[in-house]
Formats: structure tokens, sequence, C-alpha cells
């Protein structure tokens, strides 16, 4: 994870994925042993981008054709990472959008 961490101009959706699964002490010593790049990245995950939710769920993929099945967590995976980005705006309509989009 430190190594994903230092890269430069990471986009956000990847610090947040380089941290899933750890917590407490996987955290605490990442801070310790990580350059300031580093423990800013794990701050910003920790205290912005983690809590992000989306406003859309996996009925109204469904409500809008998605069939259910694995392409309705995939789908909604990839806007949270366009979310955590900055490339799709907060908000139902443009989620769902967005998710539209992504079918091929």
């Amino acid at each position: 994870a430190r190594a994903i961490l230092a890269t430069p101009d990471l986009p956000p959706h990847r610090a947040v994925e380089a941290l899933e699964g750890l917590a407490g002490e996987e955290l605490l010593l990442l801070m310790a042993q990580g350059d300031d790049g580093v423990r800013g990245q794990v701050r910003r995950v920790l205290t912005e981008l983690r809590a992000l939710e989306l406003n859309i769920r996996g009925a109204d993929l469904v409500a809008a054709g998605f069939a259910q099945g694995p392409e309705i967590g995939r789908t909604l995976a990839a806007v949270r990472r366009a979310r955590l980005d900055g490339l799709v705006e907060e908000g139902r309509e443009a989620e769902l959008a967005f998710a539209l989009g992504t079918r091929g």
C-alpha cells in the first residue's frame, strides 16, 4: 500500500483501494513508516474519501434496465471511482447518467 500511496498524482480512487481492508494497527504502521505524502494520502482517505456514499443503489440500476447480477456491482464500483476522482457530480441524476453511460 505504501508504494501505491507514494505514486505522484495518484487518483483518489486508487488511494481508497490501496487502503481497503486495512484498519487500526496496519494504518498506524503505514502512517509511522510513510513519508509526508503517504501520511497525507492516508489522512485524506480516512477523513474525506472513505465516507463517500452513492445516491444510487442496485435497485435504481435494475429499474433503469440493468440485469440483476455482477454487472450491478461493477457499475456501482465504477460510479464510486468516478465520484472519488471528481468525474461525476454528487447527485442521483448525475450518478445514474454515468452508470447508464458505462453500458457497452
